[in-house]
């Protein structure tokens, strides 16, 4: 397997505070696009007490996805119904990247059961290529769960 394989344990999915991940115009274009054809995610809708229609209007003003509690909306028995289509930044965790001027930073979820192995490659300043970072960038790594974090800078 992978380390790059979800293992569809919706943990990641479960673990929002104040809002879902944000999403780009494209991707909730896509999204919207989706959850307007899909009787799957209607009737996963209607079991969770909310309509399409205020799923796609909570889309298109926050560009972020719908949570219930801490939950992502579009987990259902641990996989996403708009898996086809779900947005970017959920098909990179356990990372989260940010790009600043002159340096990339590169966050790994420790408590994420796929970070197994990407934390020690990125930390041995080994960046896998599904990493978009550019290059002659600063990388800024940090690894963070409830007990641990720690930092590592290279260039």
């Amino acid at each position: 397997m992978s380390i790059w394989q979800c293992r569809r344990k919706g943990e990641c999915c479960r673990r929002f505070v104040k809002s879902g991940p944000k999403v780009s115009k494209s991707e909730a274009s896509k999204i919207i696009n989706k959850i307007s054809r899909s009787q799957e995610t209607l009737t996963h809708l209607d079991e969770l007490g909310t309509t399409r229609q205020t799923v796609i209007d909570y889309i298109q003003l926050n560009f972020t996805l719908p949570i219930k509690g801490r939950t992502c909306l579009f987990l259902s028995e641990n996989n996403c119904i708009i898996q086809s289509v779900k947005p970017k930044i959920c098909c990179m965790y356990p990372l989260g990247i940010r790009k600043k001027r002159e340096t990339t930073e590169v966050s790994i979820d420790l408590d994420c059961p796929r970070c197994e192995g990407i934390a020690k490659e990125l930390t041995e300043g080994r960046i896998p290529e599904a990493i978009p970072i550019p290059p002659n960038t600063s990388i800024i790594v940090t690894k963070c769960s409830a007990t641990e974090e720690s930092t590592r800078e290279w260039r």
